[in-house]
Protein backbone atom coordinates (compact mmCIF):
# COMPACT_ATOMS: atom_id res chain seq x y z
CA UNK A 1 0.00 0.00 0.00
CA UNK A 2 1.28 3.63 -0.61
CA UNK A 3 0.62 5.80 1.70
CA UNK A 4 1.67 9.91 0.78
CA UNK A 5 2.26 11.65 4.54
CA UNK A 6 3.08 15.28 3.60
CA UNK A 7 4.92 16.65 5.97
CA UNK A 8 7.78 19.22 4.76
CA UNK A 9 9.78 20.52 7.79
CA UNK A 10 8.37 23.86 7.71
CA UNK A 11 4.99 23.56 7.07
CA UNK A 12 3.98 27.18 7.67
CA UNK A 13 6.95 28.22 5.15
CA UNK A 14 4.97 28.33 1.27
CA UNK A 15 8.19 27.01 -0.34
CA UNK A 16 8.87 23.89 1.60
CA UNK A 17 4.95 23.59 1.35
CA UNK A 18 5.52 23.49 -2.40
CA UNK A 19 8.40 21.36 -2.69
CA UNK A 20 6.86 18.22 -0.85
CA UNK A 21 3.37 18.63 -3.18
CA UNK A 22 5.32 18.46 -5.72
CA UNK A 23 7.66 15.33 -4.33
CA UNK A 24 4.10 13.81 -4.33
CA UNK A 25 3.14 14.28 -7.74
CA UNK A 26 4.65 11.45 -10.13
CA UNK A 27 2.65 9.15 -7.51
CA UNK A 28 -0.71 7.65 -7.18
CA UNK A 29 -1.01 6.58 -3.63
CA UNK A 30 -3.79 4.45 -1.70
CA UNK A 31 -4.27 6.83 1.19
CA UNK A 32 -3.26 10.53 1.43
CA UNK A 33 -2.68 11.87 4.93
CA UNK A 34 -0.52 15.22 5.24
CA UNK A 35 0.28 15.95 8.79
CA UNK A 36 0.31 19.61 8.08
CA UNK A 37 -1.83 22.35 9.81
CA UNK A 38 -5.02 23.33 7.53
CA UNK A 39 -4.92 25.61 5.18
CA UNK A 40 -2.08 24.05 3.93
CA UNK A 41 -3.80 20.12 3.98
CA UNK A 42 -6.88 21.96 2.02
CA UNK A 43 -4.87 23.01 -0.86
CA UNK A 44 -3.09 19.34 -0.88
CA UNK A 45 -6.09 17.64 -2.37
CA UNK A 46 -6.69 20.29 -4.82
CA UNK A 47 -2.85 19.96 -5.77
CA UNK A 48 -3.03 16.30 -6.28
CA UNK A 49 -6.59 15.99 -7.49
CA UNK A 50 -5.82 18.58 -9.98
CA UNK A 51 -2.94 16.31 -11.16
CA UNK A 52 -4.84 13.12 -11.37
CA UNK A 53 -7.91 14.72 -13.47
CA UNK A 54 -10.40 14.24 -10.41
CA UNK A 55 -12.48 16.56 -9.61
CA UNK A 56 -13.00 15.03 -5.96
CA UNK A 57 -10.53 14.71 -3.02
CA UNK A 58 -8.31 11.25 -3.66
CA UNK A 59 -9.69 8.60 -1.57
CA UNK A 60 -9.04 7.36 1.21
CA UNK A 61 -8.14 10.92 2.51
CA UNK A 62 -6.93 11.66 6.47
CA UNK A 63 -6.38 14.98 7.49
CA UNK A 64 -5.61 16.63 10.14
CA UNK A 65 -6.49 19.87 12.64
CA UNK A 66 -4.00 21.01 14.99
CA UNK A 67 -5.36 24.64 15.42
CA UNK A 68 -8.33 25.67 17.01
CA UNK A 69 -9.60 28.66 15.04
CA UNK A 70 -12.90 30.83 14.85
CA UNK A 71 -15.93 29.45 13.67
CA UNK A 72 -15.36 31.79 10.46
CA UNK A 73 -12.30 30.55 9.52
CA UNK A 74 -13.16 26.79 9.90
CA UNK A 75 -16.88 27.32 8.19
CA UNK A 76 -14.83 28.96 4.85
CA UNK A 77 -11.74 26.92 4.66
CA UNK A 78 -12.31 23.02 5.97
CA UNK A 79 -16.31 22.65 5.53
CA UNK A 80 -15.50 20.66 1.99
CA UNK A 81 -12.64 18.69 3.78
CA UNK A 82 -15.05 17.29 6.82
CA UNK A 83 -17.83 16.58 4.30
CA UNK A 84 -15.23 14.33 1.96
CA UNK A 85 -12.75 13.33 4.44
CA UNK A 86 -12.50 9.37 5.50
CA UNK A 87 -10.66 10.69 9.02
CA UNK A 88 -10.23 13.61 10.70
CA UNK A 89 -7.17 13.89 13.13
CA UNK A 90 -7.55 16.65 16.14
CA UNK A 91 -4.41 17.09 18.21
CA UNK A 92 -6.31 16.99 21.45
CA UNK A 93 -9.94 15.97 22.88
CA UNK A 94 -10.98 19.38 23.30
CA UNK A 95 -10.33 20.46 19.47
CA UNK A 96 -12.02 16.76 18.52
CA UNK A 97 -15.38 18.10 20.71
CA UNK A 98 -15.59 21.51 19.30
CA UNK A 99 -14.93 20.11 15.78
CA UNK A 100 -17.85 17.61 16.19
CA UNK A 101 -19.90 19.84 17.82
CA UNK A 102 -19.52 22.85 14.58
CA UNK A 103 -19.55 19.79 11.89
CA UNK A 104 -21.55 16.81 13.02
CA UNK A 105 -19.17 14.40 12.28
CA UNK A 106 -18.03 13.02 15.35
CA UNK A 107 -17.64 9.40 13.97
CA UNK A 108 -14.86 10.70 11.84
CA UNK A 109 -12.78 12.31 14.35
CA UNK A 110 -9.85 10.80 16.22
CA UNK A 111 -7.24 11.58 18.29
CA UNK A 112 -3.77 11.82 17.44
CA UNK A 113 -0.85 13.28 18.74
CA UNK A 114 2.26 14.92 16.96
CA UNK A 115 5.81 12.67 17.41
CA UNK A 116 8.38 14.91 18.86
CA UNK A 117 12.50 14.46 19.01
CA UNK A 118 12.66 16.73 21.86
CA UNK A 119 10.54 14.39 23.73
CA UNK A 120 12.58 11.71 22.77
CA UNK A 121 16.04 13.27 23.92
CA UNK A 122 14.25 14.63 27.34
CA UNK A 123 13.44 10.93 28.04
CA UNK A 124 16.83 10.02 28.84
CA UNK A 125 16.86 12.54 31.35
CA UNK A 126 19.78 14.91 31.11
CA UNK A 127 21.04 17.14 34.02
CA UNK A 128 19.13 20.42 34.61
CA UNK A 129 22.36 22.08 36.09
CA UNK A 130 23.97 20.89 32.56
CA UNK A 131 21.55 22.37 30.92
CA UNK A 132 21.73 25.74 32.30
CA UNK A 133 25.70 25.61 31.92
CA UNK A 134 24.88 25.18 28.21
CA UNK A 135 23.02 28.37 27.55
CA UNK A 136 25.45 30.30 30.50
CA UNK A 137 22.44 31.28 32.65
CA UNK A 138 21.85 30.45 36.49
CA UNK A 139 19.34 30.66 39.75
CA UNK A 140 15.90 31.18 38.53
CA UNK A 141 14.71 30.91 35.09
CA UNK A 142 11.66 31.80 33.48
CA UNK A 143 11.11 30.69 29.70
CA UNK A 144 8.35 32.72 27.75
CA UNK A 145 6.59 31.82 24.44
CA UNK A 146 7.93 29.42 22.23
CA UNK A 147 8.60 31.06 19.20
CA UNK A 148 9.26 34.15 17.33
CA UNK A 149 5.87 35.19 15.73
CA UNK A 150 4.08 37.96 17.15
CA UNK A 151 1.21 36.35 18.29
CA UNK A 152 3.00 34.97 21.32
CA UNK A 153 2.69 38.33 22.58
CA UNK A 154 6.81 38.73 24.36
CA UNK A 155 6.12 42.12 25.34
CA UNK A 156 3.31 42.50 27.32
CA UNK A 157 4.22 39.43 29.02
CA UNK A 158 7.73 40.87 30.15
CA UNK A 159 5.98 43.81 31.52
CA UNK A 160 3.62 41.92 33.29
CA UNK A 161 6.94 40.28 34.56
CA UNK A 162 9.46 42.84 35.16
CA UNK A 163 8.48 43.48 38.94
CA UNK A 164 8.84 40.36 39.96
CA UNK A 165 12.65 39.80 37.51
CA UNK A 166 13.83 42.91 39.19
CA UNK A 167 12.74 41.72 42.96
CA UNK A 168 14.52 38.37 42.31
CA UNK A 169 17.09 38.59 39.79
CA UNK A 170 15.68 35.73 37.81
CA UNK A 171 16.63 35.04 33.81
CA UNK A 172 13.88 35.35 31.34
CA UNK A 173 14.35 32.70 28.92
CA UNK A 174 12.94 33.42 25.00
CA UNK A 175 13.87 31.00 21.85
CA UNK A 176 12.62 33.18 18.85
CA UNK A 177 13.70 30.91 16.19
CA UNK A 178 10.24 30.59 14.71
CA UNK A 179 9.27 33.13 12.36
CA UNK A 180 10.94 36.15 13.88
CA UNK A 181 10.60 39.50 11.98
CA UNK A 182 13.32 41.83 12.55
CA UNK A 183 10.57 44.74 14.17
CA UNK A 184 9.44 42.15 16.27
CA UNK A 185 12.72 41.54 17.60
CA UNK A 186 13.26 45.01 18.31
CA UNK A 187 9.31 45.62 20.09
CA UNK A 188 10.77 42.67 22.88
CA UNK A 189 14.09 44.18 22.91
CA UNK A 190 12.65 47.41 24.22
CA UNK A 191 10.68 45.46 26.39
CA UNK A 192 13.42 43.95 28.49
CA UNK A 193 15.67 46.88 28.37
CA UNK A 194 17.94 45.91 30.97
CA UNK A 195 16.70 43.17 32.41
CA UNK A 196 18.52 39.62 33.00
CA UNK A 197 18.39 37.72 29.84
CA UNK A 198 18.74 35.15 27.08
CA UNK A 199 17.35 35.82 24.19
CA UNK A 200 18.11 32.88 21.14
CA UNK A 201 17.29 33.16 17.70
CA UNK A 202 19.07 30.67 15.81
CA UNK A 203 17.97 26.95 15.15
CA UNK A 204 18.48 24.73 17.62
CA UNK A 205 19.03 20.92 17.09
CA UNK A 206 17.00 18.56 18.79
CA UNK A 207 19.06 18.17 21.90
CA UNK A 208 20.27 21.62 22.31
CA UNK A 209 16.23 22.75 22.42
CA UNK A 210 16.09 19.58 24.54
CA UNK A 211 18.57 20.88 26.72
CA UNK A 212 16.52 24.68 26.84
CA UNK A 213 13.50 23.33 28.07
CA UNK A 214 15.56 21.42 31.01
CA UNK A 215 17.11 24.91 31.87
CA UNK A 216 13.30 26.80 32.32
CA UNK A 217 12.69 26.55 36.10
CA UNK A 218 8.87 28.09 34.98
CA UNK A 219 6.89 28.20 31.30
CA UNK A 220 5.02 31.14 30.78
CA UNK A 221 2.22 29.62 27.99
CA UNK A 222 0.22 32.68 28.27
CA UNK A 223 -0.13 34.37 24.70
CA UNK A 224 -3.90 34.85 23.11
CA UNK A 225 -4.49 31.47 21.48
CA UNK A 226 -2.78 27.95 21.60
CA UNK A 227 -3.57 24.26 20.47
CA UNK A 228 -1.51 22.32 23.00
CA UNK A 229 1.13 22.43 21.45
CA UNK A 230 4.39 20.33 21.71
CA UNK A 231 6.51 23.19 23.38
CA UNK A 232 4.44 23.41 26.20
CA UNK A 233 4.24 19.59 26.27
CA UNK A 234 8.02 19.67 26.25
CA UNK A 235 8.23 21.63 29.11
CA UNK A 236 5.98 19.61 31.02
CA UNK A 237 8.79 16.39 30.70
CA UNK A 238 11.37 18.85 31.78
CA UNK A 239 9.98 19.40 34.95
CA UNK A 240 9.57 23.06 33.70
CA UNK A 241 6.55 24.52 36.26
CA UNK A 242 4.02 25.60 33.48
CA UNK A 243 1.84 28.48 33.59
CA UNK A 244 -1.18 28.67 31.38
CA UNK A 245 -3.39 31.13 30.39
CA UNK A 246 -7.17 29.42 32.02
CA UNK A 247 -8.56 31.17 28.64
CA UNK A 248 -6.97 28.02 26.45
CA UNK A 249 -8.89 25.03 27.08
CA UNK A 250 -6.33 22.37 28.56
CA UNK A 251 -9.38 19.83 30.60
CA UNK A 252 -6.72 16.99 29.60
CA UNK A 253 -3.74 19.02 31.30
CA UNK A 254 -6.11 19.89 34.79
CA UNK A 255 -7.15 15.75 34.89
CA UNK A 256 -3.50 14.22 34.47
CA UNK A 257 -0.80 16.45 34.58
CA UNK A 258 0.44 19.49 37.28
CA UNK A 259 0.38 23.05 35.88
CA UNK A 260 -0.38 26.61 37.24
CA UNK A 261 -2.75 28.94 36.02
CA UNK A 262 -3.51 32.57 35.74
CA UNK A 263 -6.56 34.46 34.08
CA UNK A 264 -4.99 37.52 33.01
CA UNK A 265 -1.18 38.82 32.58
CA UNK A 266 -2.10 41.02 35.48
CA UNK A 267 -1.75 37.80 37.50
CA UNK A 268 1.60 36.76 36.60
CA UNK A 269 3.95 38.73 38.73
CA UNK A 270 1.93 37.06 42.13
CA UNK A 271 1.48 33.56 40.28
CA UNK A 272 5.78 33.71 39.61
CA UNK A 273 6.68 34.89 43.14
CA UNK A 274 4.13 31.82 44.49
CA UNK A 275 6.18 29.92 42.12
CA UNK A 276 9.50 30.99 43.29
CA UNK A 277 8.89 31.39 47.18
CA UNK A 278 7.46 27.57 47.33
CA UNK A 279 9.65 26.00 44.59
CA UNK A 280 10.50 23.09 46.15
CA UNK A 281 7.45 21.40 46.69
CA UNK A 282 6.08 22.89 43.65
CA UNK A 283 8.57 21.03 42.06
CA UNK A 284 7.76 17.56 43.36
CA UNK A 285 4.18 18.25 41.67
CA UNK A 286 5.61 17.95 38.33
CA UNK A 287 6.97 14.06 38.88
CA UNK A 288 3.73 12.99 37.47
CA UNK A 289 4.26 15.21 34.24
CA UNK A 290 6.61 13.02 33.34
CA UNK A 291 4.25 9.65 33.37
CA UNK A 292 1.71 11.59 31.67
CA UNK A 293 4.28 12.90 28.70
CA UNK A 294 6.12 9.38 28.50
CA UNK A 295 2.97 7.49 28.15
CA UNK A 296 1.12 9.80 26.05
CA UNK A 297 3.77 11.61 23.42
CA UNK A 298 7.03 8.80 23.16
CA UNK A 299 7.51 7.43 19.63
CA UNK A 300 6.21 4.44 20.23
CA UNK A 301 2.57 5.18 21.53
CA UNK A 302 2.64 8.09 19.00
CA UNK A 303 3.56 5.69 15.97
CA UNK A 304 0.95 3.10 16.77
CA UNK A 305 -1.62 5.17 16.97
CA UNK A 306 -1.53 6.53 13.34
CA UNK A 307 -0.54 2.89 12.12
CA UNK A 308 -3.80 1.53 13.67
CA UNK A 309 -5.97 4.40 12.15
CA UNK A 310 -4.26 3.46 8.76
CA UNK A 311 -4.89 -0.68 9.31
CA UNK A 312 -8.31 -0.09 7.94
CA UNK A 313 -6.90 0.85 4.52
CA UNK A 314 -4.05 -1.54 4.02
CA UNK A 315 -7.10 -4.49 4.40
CA UNK A 316 -8.15 -2.85 1.39
CA UNK A 317 -4.99 -3.42 -1.11
CA UNK A 318 -3.28 -6.49 1.19
CA UNK A 319 -3.23 -9.48 2.26
CA UNK A 320 -1.19 -9.30 5.40
CA UNK A 321 -0.76 -5.94 7.56
CA UNK A 322 1.97 -5.34 9.07
CA UNK A 323 2.04 -4.42 12.75
CA UNK A 324 4.19 -1.47 14.42
CA UNK A 325 5.86 -2.84 17.75
CA UNK A 326 7.70 -0.21 20.05
CA UNK A 327 10.42 -1.09 21.67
Amino acid sequence: MKICVVAPPNPFHTATWLDAMRAALPFTFDLVSPNVPIPQGYDLWHFLGAHHREEKIPKPFIFSIWNRREASEIVSLEKKLVTQADIITCANREILNEYGRLFNCREKLRVAKLQSYIIEELLTFPDRKEAKEMFNVSGFTVAIGYHGRRRQGHPSIVRAVTDFVKRTGATLMLHLHWQLKDDYLEEIKIALRDLPCKIITERLTPKELAMFRLACDVMINAQPRDHFSLAMVEHLLARSIVVNGDWHDYAELDENAYHEKVSKLSELDRKLQFIYDNYEPLFEKTEKNVTYVAENWSWGVVTQSWVNMYIPFWSRSLVGVPRYVSE
